[in-house]
């Protein structure tokens, strides 16, 4: 037998596997609050430390990083298991409210007093609520108290997002076209991608390797820099945006040499 880790997250639920051919393993790890889910999905087991460290450092959104949020639940598995079915999830204590409790994301779009409208809400809510349309009604309920005249209101779901995706797609691959310095930076970084992804590396050697890598470091730098200057000039900066293409562009610069000092040493 072997120990699996179950994490709960208050307003997330708990990870869970759907099933997918686009990979090997078979399944997707999503979100129990994910509406596309199926309410009855089975648990995705974390084994040991450090893949729970991983998982949450890689896969669970910064502002849900809280300890008030987050607990975990052991439960003993066979060996090469990582999923366990809800019910035996919540007979090892697991809340069940991780599978009842769903989030939606919705962009209510119109025009206002004020001119186009474009607002974004996140919804929560139970199955139940969400099957008789409540995010809906919300969501219309929202608009009017904004004065947002025949309003357009699409949610994150795979049906309904692709038209916000196509559109905000277009804007981008606009501006890139019209600034030189972003375009630049979006082709390298995608070059360095598909230029890694079709790389031999087996005989690489150790000059040729730190080349590549300071090459990616500082594209890496001058994309995320550009991102900060997109946030900036289109008005999409708030406090913690901010901060985290910040933290992102401080993590990719080089730590710089200690300076040496020329005082006489003391033996």
């Amino acid at each position: 037998m072997q120990n699996g880790i179950i994490i709960q997250i208050k307003g997330l639920g708990v990870p869970v596997q759907v099933p997918t051919s686009r990979n090997e393993e078979g399944y997707e790890v999503r979100w129990s609050s994910d509406p596309e889910v199926d309410s009855d999905a089975q648990t995705h087991l974390l084994i040991g430390h450090d893949e729970l460290k991983r998982f949450i450092d890689l896969a669970v959104d910064r502002r849900f990083v809280i300890a008030d949020l987050i607990s975990l639940t052991q439960v003993s598995v066979q060996p090469g298991q990582n999923s366990l079915s809800r019910e035996r999830a919540i007979e090892a204590g697991v809340n069940p409210d991780n599978w009842d409790t769903v989030r939606v994301a919705l962009v209510i779009s119109g025009n206002s007093s004020r001119g186009p409208v474009m607002d974004d809400i996140e919804w929560i809510g139970s199955r139940q609520e969400y099957a008789e349309g409540e995010h809906l009604r919300e969501a219309f309920v929202h608009a009017t108290r904004r004065g947002i005249k025949a309003p357009s209101i699409f949610t994150h779901s795979d049906h309904d997002c692709g038209h916000l995706l196509k559109a905000a797609e277009f804007i981008n691959s606009f501006r890139r076209q019209l600034k030189p310095s972003l375009r630049a930076a979006d082709v390298m970084t995608r070059a360095i991608v598909t230029n890694l992804c079709s790389m031999d590396l087996t005989n690489i050697n150790a000059d040729r390797a730190v080349f590549y890598l300071r090459e990616i470091q500082r594209t890496f730098i001058a994309a995320e820099k550009q991102k900060l200057h997109e946030l900036e000039v289109t008005g999409r900066v708030d406090v913690s945006s901010m901060r985290h293409a910040q933290d992102q562009i401080d993590s990719l610069n080089p730590p710089q040499p200690t300076p040496r000092s020329s005082a006489p040493k003391m033996h």
